[in-house]
């Protein structure tokens, strides 16, 4: 009898441990759920920085052909010319009281970056909507993203805060890394002091085993290993 209430409180635990928190991402407004799936495809590889340019581009083609009143989507289909580009973002800026409060508010923080060209604006928007909604780790990417040409720490702290919100979060995993080398010059690194090979691997090598136990993906030299080969020559 003791062996059985042993083996049902051992089976409770295995069955507590493999269930996993699975964390909060943005609800998309659309009336096609199949625009919102291939979205969430085309935000995906952005989230693994996959150079795919042209299979993004025919993703936006087909979400706009499901549903060309995609709002969120508009901000992201950057692929004619300036001036289209610009078309279609003031589309969606226009509509943007039709959307979530999440989508409404993200829109008219990026509108303050790319029409008003003011980052400090559009930095201080997406904290507040941060405060208003701490659940999100797709919220501190952002952040991160914005907050890394003003403040360096700043970034690091929220990649660091999506990460404790989704550990498998492989672009902040990434971040978080290449705080530590150089991979181009328009990202911004921590000080020389503060850099460490050994933490940027680490960051790496977490980041590629959740990749690939959760989501079965490849990764290129050129995409991951070669940034390695990039530090190295670089020193």
């Amino acid at each position: 009898m003791k062996n059985l209430i042993y083996l049902l409180l051992l089976s409770v635990t295995l069955i507590s441990c493999s269930e996993e928190k699975v964390a909060k991402r943005i609800n998309w407004t659309s009336e096609s759920q199949q625009a919102i799936q291939l979205f969430e495809e085309f935000l995906k590889i952005n989230e693994y920085e996959k150079d795919m340019p042209e299979y993004q581009e025919k993703l936006m083609d087909s979400i706009m052909s499901l549903d060309s009143n995609f709002v969120m989507a508009k901000t992201y289909d950057s692929f004619g010319t300036d001036e289209e580009n610009r078309e279609i973002f003031m589309s969606a800026y226009e509509n943007r009281g039709s959307v979530s409060d999440i989508e409404k508010r993200l829109i008219e923080a990026n509108y303050q970056r790319f029409f008003n060209g003011n980052r400090i604006v559009q930095d201080s928007l997406i904290d507040e909507l941060i405060n208003d909604y701490p659940d999100y780790y797709q919220l501190r990417l952002i952040s991160g993203n914005v907050k890394n040409n003003i403040d360096v720490k700043g970034c690091q702290k929220r990649w660091q805060e999506a990460l404790e919100i989704n550990p498998k979060s492989f672009s902040a995993h990434l971040n978080l890394a290449k705080l530590h080398f150089p991979v181009i010059a328009s990202f911004q690194m921590l000080a020389i002091d503060e850099r460490d090979l050994g933490v940027a691997t680490k960051y790496l090598t977490d980041g590629l085993i959740e990749a690939a136990r959760t989501n079965n993906v490849e990764f290129s030299a050129q995409s991951v290993g070669g940034m390695f080969g990039f530090y190295f020559s670089a020193q």
